[in-house]
């Protein structure tokens, strides 16, 4: 995949908020799923998609939610 055709994308764990980002590719017919590092909940699972997520990095820091 040439630099130009590499998508950054990221995703925070619904359980801790920490924040991970990782690779999208388009990548017919994949099944995967990244847990975290922190809480091992899923952070994402594909399947079926046009797109797969490699190099994943973090957690990159923990956001910080505030209640309404």
């Amino acid at each position: 995949m040439d630099e130009a055709s590499k998508i950054r994308v990221y995703f925070s764990c619904p359980s801790c908020d920490a924040v991970y980002s990782a690779t999208q590719k388009r990548k017919p017919s994949i099944i995967g799923r990244f847990t975290c590092k922190l809480c091992k909940k899923t952070v994402h699972r594909w399947w079926g998609t046009k797109y797969s997520f490699k190099d994943w990095m973090g957690p990159l820091y923990k956001a910080k939610v505030t209640p309404h």
